[in-house]
């Protein structure tokens, strides 16, 4: 029996060693474990920083060539208004102007002129072909090189939401690894908050800087306002249901601007994009509502800007509101709106 006993003693004892053994075997590799996903987390990071900075700098790019394509638009809006306006006038001489010039000529001298007018008058010249194909072909590199920084914007976003989600795994990994280890769970936990503290607040940060961003670069919202104008954004005499007539009427001779001023701040704090119905007045309170009347049509606009500074002129059309209405410089009446 004693024999029995003496014999059962190691043997519990050795099975009790062995068992301590291989947990404080688990607990090295636990810790070992521990300390790796913590080297990761802090490369996930340096990751995480990198791929906002990608984030923020291909946002920057993408503004930059929106504001380019906008300006290369309205350029090549214009030569093809200078060709419109070659071939109206070819329309409008019709096939009979040469040989009138030239049965109205007294001399030699008369026809080489009437043939030189004719020449300069009825065909469009190489420069401004030239000008047009050029225009074209920037315009069509900056739009395929918006396009693909705009798939580099989502890829890096998708690839800064793929980090935030592999931090988190690893940060639950590390708390189960540290339980393993018998370290202190509340010590964890602070480490974990103080990580997605870092993480949330690098995240606000690049989010603000974003907005920031945009803000500077597309300057003040107004598409609001813009919404006002109606269904047909101001297009018509009606007025748009968002809007009332007031007691208040003006008068003056009004002008436009366009493309020279695409891309610029107003006076309000918007990006002018002339084809837009807005309009520019010295003296009416910013975003006024103006519905102008000229030859029979009218325009409702926003006035959100300050001019023109040219004496003898009140208002000023935006490029889309002048053509819609058929002005170039002319006398115009105008009701102001208010909002309903």
């Amino acid at each position: 029996m004693l024999a029995l006993a003496a014999y059962a003693a190691p043997a519990r004892a050795d099975a009790l060693d062995a068992r301590l053994a291989r947990a404080r075997s688990d607990r090295a590799r636990a810790l070992a474990a521990l300390q790796q996903t913590e080297l990761h987390i802090a490369a996930l990071r340096s990751a995480f920083l990198r791929t906002s900075a990608e984030l923020e700098a291909a946002a920057r790019d993408v503004l930059g060539a929106y504001r380019l394509r906008l300006s290369l638009s309205a350029r090549l809006f214009e030569i093809h208004q200078t060709i419109d306006r070659r071939a109206a006038a070819v329309y409008e001489a019709g096939p009979g102007i040469q040989l009138e010039m030239l049965l109205a000529s007294n001399s030699w001298a008369d026809v080489g002129d009437a043939q030189e007018f004719m020449a300069r008058t009825l065909t469009v010249d190489p420069p401004t072909l030239a000008a047009l194909a050029t225009e074209k072909a920037s315009l069509t590199a900056t739009i395929k090189h918006l396009e693909q920084r705009q798939r580099d914007l989502r890829a890096a976003a998708r690839r800064l939401d793929a980090i935030t989600l592999q931090v988190n795994q690893e940060v639950a990994r590390a708390w189960q690894l540290a339980r393993r280890a018998g370290q202190a769970v509340r010590t964890l936990e602070r480490q974990q908050q103080r990580l997605a503290a870092a993480l949330a607040a690098e995240r606000a940060k690049q989010q603000q800087n974003l907005a920031d961003l945009v803000d500077g670069e597309r300057g003040a919202d107004q598409s609001d306002l813009l919404r006002l104008l109606g269904p047909n954004q101001g297009r018509g005499c009606d007025i748009p249901p968002g809007l009332k007539q007031t007691s208040v009427h003006l008068s003056g001779v009004s002008s436009w601007y366009g493309p020279g001023f695409a891309g610029r701040p107003t006076a309000s704090g918007a990006i002018y994009d002339p084809r837009l119905f807005t309009a520019a007045n010295k003296e009416l309170p910013l975003n006024t509502f103006l519905r102008v009347h000229f030859q029979g049509r009218c325009a409702v606009v926003l006035m959100n800007d300050r001019g023109p500074y040219i004496t003898g002129r009140t208002f000023d059309l935006s490029q889309a509101a002048a053509e819609y209405l058929g002005l170039g410089l002319g006398f115009v009446t105008v009701d102001v709106l208010d909002p309903r």
